[in-house]
């Protein structure tokens, strides 16, 4: 015995014999005679735990694993990619919370994307590949599902704005540029159209028909009226003078005509010949044209009825018929010339529309043929040459001088001249140029939008294709269909027109019914997309209404990593197996404290997302791919610093050294192992403020785990360490516990030079704890390790200041499943997604604000990213009930039967207070020739320059929605608007106020779409019109829902991690400030020394968490690792690392006993006792980040595998490597604790002494030899 050294509680220790090294535990010093000091807390809690362990080995992996069973029995997978990616705050959030609260479900369509590849050659529009296209479509569209023992087809789910169960549903396929389209337009649907257009049909032929004889009228006697010079000529009539007014003039001029005259003085003065000679072809002669055209547009509507009914009554004799007896007449030739020409009711031509005069010729693929009402005679017959004499080149070569015309643009089957047939097979330039042409769906544009070459045509040539310059390739085609929302379904399924007979279901059947036929959809389409077909088919829907693609893929996403969680938790407990089983000595080995203490911290892991179940948090993506990677990574870190606070027991250690041992190194390790835990706990709650569902829902889980992992491995691990310390001073052996090691009393160990009871052989820790100390306290090491830094810093500052932002959808999805093939396709050929656009509570009866609504959105579709094909200003319902309101005097049309939306149930027909007031266009809104709602003043039979726009004026709020509900109820506007008011039961009238309403229908979407830029700039662009302008509206889509996040993402990701940063450092500083306060060992120095020993604890911590989040990210960009809330999720992590590193360092570094006086000497003392349980504990979850590399998701390799990697590296870089190094330079008395009195250094000279063969102190001596106890 070296005598007794003084300790600041005033108790005293006998110290045993010199080590040969001071940077080892202070335990490993001690031999029997050693008081061990016990004081405090931890030391009365350690004395408690080793006299009793049993109950506190058990009470937390019960606890545990009751939360663990119950939560299994509550959780449910997060299946909603908005309740993980989407922002819950800010304004965007707010609003849309605000929608859902006053709208009974989502006013969003769910919609279905298909999308068709031509496998071989650049052309998806061949007959071969569109036939297949056809078939794929026809079956798909044919699918039934069945729920409740009831079955339901494509028309109980489909978006349908004319009429469900007669029309079919709507879609938008190029398929519908040729007449194959029409294979679901058939039956009753074709024979209901024809019925409800041929009123029109009638109309417009028979108003073309007056024209044409009017203009005959015209031609004959104005036009025609020419004089006779010739005559004249003839009768040897010589000059003027002869013509005096007399007998010849009457004779041979007519009086009335403006042509009339060979001599000026009494019959007028000669002219050329008239323009018109009506026994020639005078209809295709440009002069009489222009002479018909001037003299028509002369004519008042009186004149013209006057010639017309004229011209009836002498071309049919009867010449006292009344009008009426005419019009009547005329209808009656015209139904009849429509049936001749194959357009009536009964023709063979009977189309889907009679604005589309086509041939139906499968297996050709002919294009959609428009009708030319000018020369509807000069049209093809080729489907009545069909119907008549079949299908072959040969039966139709007699026919066709008969049934073609051989000028006629629209010759079909056979060219010009019958020169050839097609064989069967259409070319693909014919194809290409009907593609070139606008197409429609089965109404030929009369109610639904055209076809839009942005939203169908992928990968087309050449970009601004016309008919001009046709197209020469398109390689993918899109389809798309617009379903119903559940209470839609509901709603549809109850109609009495139901096929299948009406149904009455709950939503939750409805919802059942939409989630099937998704799923059944996608099944159907995708049928072969992995085979060698010629035309790969892959289809996606959306998660609106009920789960679809995205949800079930997120589904299968987050349950996949079960077994890489399972696996990486089996080599978990390997590993530390692998670090504590001593093979040579089954008494001190440390097999089942491994096994049981790794398992404790993956029970307290488990029990904290039974917690998070319980609470009802649903388990999602993040959860499952980072937590149980490194989570249980932190607790077997506190597990091997707890395990191996203490040394091997000798056998027959009595039970007072045991308890004793115990409770000296427990008392030790309480303190940062509490304060790590309080760190991180303050840090993942700082992370409950942000507003992405995936960092703040992963952060709780995170932070009950904090919480569980403390209690078990300060007690449960605790009580086992005590249990195996007392199993080894029996003199049990490990594992095979039934078996002792039997030691005679006269054979008891001697004790070590060291005063240790177990000799500390030379080993591998040994060698590699001297290197790893000399590395760091040399000066070499230390400008190596600060140069590495500095290196670190310079990278990750590189990567830093381009950090790509977004997480692509080609990441998320597995490639080699259907839906990953689909997101290829269509980021590469289809970047486009829907979007609407909404209004809260305002005025909408008053007309300045329906005017400032248009503008809104006439500024939004003039926005860069904003698709406008198709998409007119009335599709703004305030826009759209203006035109309604027009007077049938304005003759806009709009009060027409032939007008299928309206019907001819214009507003001032149905009430007078539903009349639109022309107001002035100070808005500057768009013309209707432009795609706007507005009209020129020369338009609407107004003088002046000026422009006048349609609204409802000075209606109070009550009589608005008496309009609102005749507009819905008599019209099929609101089916094609989607106003998305919400009504009363009857459907129609709305409830007022009208808290809310949308533009765009089911047909608005955002393009180009093509990189995150894109969509951030999407965001902005048109977010600011509602922003800046009233009244209030806002943007939303699924760009908004899953974009919005990257708009100020790098603002976001820097607060939380200062926030974060700043809980550390202030949790750090107080805590290690209350501790030198309340420790009795620490009494001697003043409250302002304590503060600035915590505050140097506090900012080393904050410093190094600082700089490997800051490393971490840049790196992380470096390697391409988009910036999104599942790559800020594992950025985060890195703060959870680096404090389980520099706690334990700046703790133990800052409490180093007072004879180490040099911050060198205090580091090699901190980092001889931390390296090898730190080094065991990043071994461990360097084991569970590899793991992830064997992740068959991209999504997971990239977004956690990668920056987990760089996070688990640079941390422990950082944390014993940097950190040890920077604390070194901070040599100064702020940081030293306890010095040493007179008598204790005369004490530890002659410990140096006789540790120095030379008689001389040095610490490169000392370093050598470090480690010797481990």
């Amino acid at each position: 015995d070296l005598g007794k050294r003084r300790l600041g509680s005033g108790r005293s220790m006998t110290v045993g014999t010199a080590s040969k090294s001071k940077h080892v535990h202070e335990e490993h010093h001690l031999d029997e005679g050693f008081q061990y000091q016990t004081s405090g807390f931890f030391g009365w809690l350690g004395g408690k735990i080793v006299r009793c362990p049993e109950p506190f080995l058990i009470i937390m992996p019960f606890v545990c694993v009751v939360l663990f069973v119950i939560g299994l029995t509550v959780y449910s997978i997060e299946d909603e990619i908005n309740q993980i990616w989407v922002q819950h705050g800010g304004a965007y959030f707010d609003d849309s919370k605000y929608q859902f609260k006053v709208t009974p479900g989502s006013t969003d369509s769910p919609g279905l994307f298909a999308i068709s590849f031509a496998r071989d050659g650049p052309n998806i529009f061949t007959a071969e590949n569109l036939l297949d296209v056809q078939d794929r479509l026809n079956t798909t569209e044919g699918i039934t599902v069945t729920v409740g023992g009831e079955t339901y087809d494509f028309d109980d789910v489909c978006w349908n704005p004319v009429e469900p169960y007669v029309y079919p549903c709507y879609r938008m396929t190029p398929l519908d540029c040729f007449l194959e389209g029409d294979y679901s337009f058939d039956g009753t649907a074709r024979i209901a159209w024809q019925e409800a257009i041929f009123g029109g049909l009638v109309d417009e032929a028979t108003e073309l028909f007056k024209v044409d004889t009017v203009n005959e009228y015209l031609a004959t006697f104005q036009c025609s009226c020419e004089d006779h010079e010739d005559v004249l000529s003839g009768l040897s009539l010589p000059s003027c003078a002869v013509l005096a007014a007399g007998s010849l003039c009457p004779v041979y001029f007519c009086d009335g005509c403006q042509y009339d005259g060979v001599c000026g003085p009494t019959c007028g003065y000669c002219t050329n010949p008239a323009p018109c000679n009506i026994t020639e072809d005078w209809e295709n002669d440009s002069g009489c044209q222009s002479c018909i055209a001037t003299e028509y547009a002369d004519l008042s509507e009186d004149e013209i009825d006057t010639f017309y009914y004229n011209s009836l009554r002498s071309a049919t004799g009867q010449t006292t018929a009344t009008d009426a007896f005419l019009d009547s007449y005329v209808e009656t030739l015209v139904i009849a010339q429509l049936d001749a020409a194959g357009l009536g009711t009964d023709g063979v031509l009977a189309g889907k529309s009679p604005y589309n005069f086509r041939v139906f010729t499968t297996p050709e693929f002919n294009p959609r043929q428009p009708v030319d009402y000018d020369n509807y005679e000069c049209e093809d017959l080729d489907a009545l040459v069909v119907y008549e004499v079949g299908f072959t080149c040969a039966a139709l070569s007699p026919f066709c001088s008969t049934y073609f015309c051989e000028d006629c643009p629209y010759a079909g089957l056979c060219d010009v001249t019958c020169g050839f047939c097609r064989s069967g097979v259409a070319n693909e330039t014919d194809l290409l140029a009907s593609a070139t042409e606008t197409c429609y769906n089965w109404d030929e544009g009369q109610v639904l939008p055209e076809v839009s070459s942005t939203l169908a045509y992928g990968g087309f040539r050449p970009s601004n294709f016309s008919t001009a310059d046709p197209l020469t390739q398109v390689k993918a085609m899109q389809h798309i269909y617009v379903l119903l929302q559940p209470e839609d379904i509901i709603d549809r399924v109850a109609l009495s027109s139901r096929q299948r007979g009406a149904k009455t279901i709950g939503k939750s059947t409805a919802e059942k019914i939409l989630f099937k036929f998704k799923r059944k959809f996608e099944n159907t389409f995708n049928k072969g997309w992995d085979g060698n077909s010629i035309v790969e088919h892959t289809a996606f829907s959306d998660d609106r209404g009920a789960s679809g693609t995205f949800a079930r893929t997120l589904s299968s996403l987050t349950e996949a990593s079960a077994p890489l969680s399972l696996l990486c938790f089996g080599i978990t407990i390997l590993v530390a197996v692998l670090f504590f089983v001593n093979i040579c000595d089954g008494v001190h080995s440390r097999f089942v404290v491994a096994v049981l203490g790794t398992l404790m911290a993956i029970l307290a892991f488990l029990g904290a997302m039974g917690i998070t179940a319980m609470v009802g948090i649903t388990i999602n993506v993040v959860h499952m791919w980072t937590l149980p990677f490194l989570i249980v990574g932190l607790g077997v870190d506190d597990m091997y610093i707890i395990s191996l606070a203490v040394t091997s027991v000798p056998v027959a250690t009595d039970d007072e050294g045991v308890f004793n041992r115990f409770a000296h190194a427990y008392s030790k390790i309480g303190s940062p192992v509490t304060m790590t835990s309080m760190v991180n706990a303050a840090m993942f709650s700082m992370l409950l403020i942000s507003t992405i569902p995936a960092v703040f829902k992963t952060a709780w889980t995170a932070l009950f785990a904090i919480i569980l992992l403390y209690f078990t491995m300060m007690t449960s691990l605790a009580a086992l360490v005590a249990v195996d310390m007392r199993r080894q001073a029996s003199g049990h052996y490990d594992l095979f516990c039934c078996w002792s090691q039997k030691v005679e009393p006269n054979k008891l160990p001697t004790k070590t030079p060291k005063g240790t009871h177990l000799a500390q052989q030379p080993g591998p820790w040994t060698w590699t704890i001297n290197t790893y100390l000399n590395l760091i306290v040399s000066t070499p090491g230390k400008v190596v390790v600060l140069l590495l830094t500095a290196a670190a810093i310079g990278v990750a500052a590189y990567g830093i200041s381009d950090i790509p932002i977004g997480l692509d959808l080609e990441d998320f999805f597995p490639v080699n499943t259907p839906a990953g093939r689909f997101v290829e396709r269509r980021m590469e050929y289809f970047p486009l997604w829907p979007i609407a656009m909404n209004w809260g509570k305002i005025d909408y009866w008053d007309s300045d604000v329906q005017q400032r609504m248009a503008l809104q959105f006439e500024k939004v579709v003039a926005t860069k990213h904003v698709l406008d094909e198709g998409i007119s200003t009335d599709y703004v319902w305030v826009a759209g009930m203006g035109y309604w309101g027009v007077p049938e005097s304005d003759d806009l049309g709009n009060c027409d039967t032939s007008d299928v939306i309206l019907g001819g149930n214009c507003g001032p027909k149905l009430n007078s207070k539903c009349t639109s007031t022309w107001l002035n266009n100070t808005y500057g809104l768009r013309l209707v020739k432009d795609g706007g709602v507005c009209y020129s003043a020369a338009a609407i039979g107004r003088s002046g320059d000026g422009e006048y726009c349609p609204f409802l004026h000075g209606l109070n709020e009550t009589e608005f929605g008496m309009c609102i509900t005749l507009w819905q109820n008599f019209t099929s506007a609101a089916s094609v608007y989607s106003p998305a008011i919400v009504t009363e039961d009857d459907g129609v009238t709305p409830k007022i106020p009208i808290r809310y309403s949308r533009a765009s229908g089911s047909v608005f979407y955002s393009f180009d779409l093509e990189d995150n830029a894109a969509y951030v700039r999407l965001i902005q662009d048109t977010r600011k019109h509602c922003d800046e302008d009233s009244p209030w509206c806002w943007m939303n889509g699924i760009p908004y829902d899953y974009y919005e996040q990257y708009v100020g993402i790098r603002t976001w990701l820097l607060i939380i991690v200062v926030y974060a940063i700043g809980a550390g450092f202030v949790v750090s500083v107080g805590f290690i400030f209350t501790e030198l306060v309340v420790s009795d060992e620490h009494q001697d120095h003043s409250v302002g020394h304590k503060l600035s020993v915590a505050f140097v604890g506090g900012t080393s911590i904050a410093f190094i968490t600082g700089l490997s989040v800051f490393t971490v990210v840049g790196i992380s960009s470096l390697l391409q690792v988009r910036l999104c809330g599942f790559s800020a999720m594992s950025y985060i992590m890195s703060v959870g690392f680096a404090v389980e590193y520099s706690v334990h360092v700046a703790h133990r570094f800052l409490v180093a006993p007072a004879e180490y006086e040099t911050s060198a000497d205090r580091v090699a003392y901190a980092m001889d006792l931390l390296f090898r349980p730190t080094f065991m504990s990043f071994v461990s979850s360097a084991v569970g980040i590899i793991i992830l590399r064997f992740a068959k998701f991209a999504f997971v390799q990239i977004y956690f595998f990668i920056p987990l990697a760089v996070v688990l590296v640079s941390t422990y870089f950082f944390g014993i490597l940097t950190l040890p190094v920077l604390l070194q330079l901070v040599d100064c008395s702020c940081i030293r604790l306890d010095p040493v009195e007179d008598d204790d250094v005369d004490d530890l000279m002659m410990h140096k002494k006789a540790d120095n063969e030379k008689g001389e102190y040095s610490p490169e001596v000392e370093l050598s030899q470090l480690g010797s106890s481990m």
